[in-house]
């Protein structure tokens, strides 16, 4: 009789043991869930923004195409008008040296 009280009394002993351990993993497993869906959050939200970003990036690099297109084409036409003032000075100066040419042969003349 002893025998099966001390056996019962180790049982149940072992039951409470058991329902004490498995009330801990319960409280773990919820932790960890709760843990996961803040994760999830915060993952779902860097996401979003990463998306933003790449989006932004992207409009931002053709941004910078055409800034680079239009900077490409504004050097061509500055280079076209210093070409063009290169041109126009050099006409002048033969235009000068003409007249002064004349003038001194004038002034020889006289």
């Amino acid at each position: 009789m002893a025998g099966n009280a001390f056996h019962v009394e180790v049982l149940t002993k072992s039951i409470n043991e058991l329902q004490q351990e498995k009330a801990r993993n319960e409280q773990k497993l919820r932790e960890v869930r709760s843990k996961r869906k803040t994760l999830a959050k915060k993952f779902e939200s860097a996401s979003v923004k990463h998306n933003q970003l790449a989006e932004k990036i992207s409009k931002l690099n053709e941004t910078l195409k055409i800034a680079q297109h239009k900077v490409q084409q504004s050097q061509t036409e500055l280079d076209g008008q210093l070409g063009l003032n290169n041109q126009v000075q050099a006409q002048v100066q033969h235009v000068e040296d003409t007249m002064k040419d004349g003038k001194e042969r004038h002034i020889k003349d006289m």
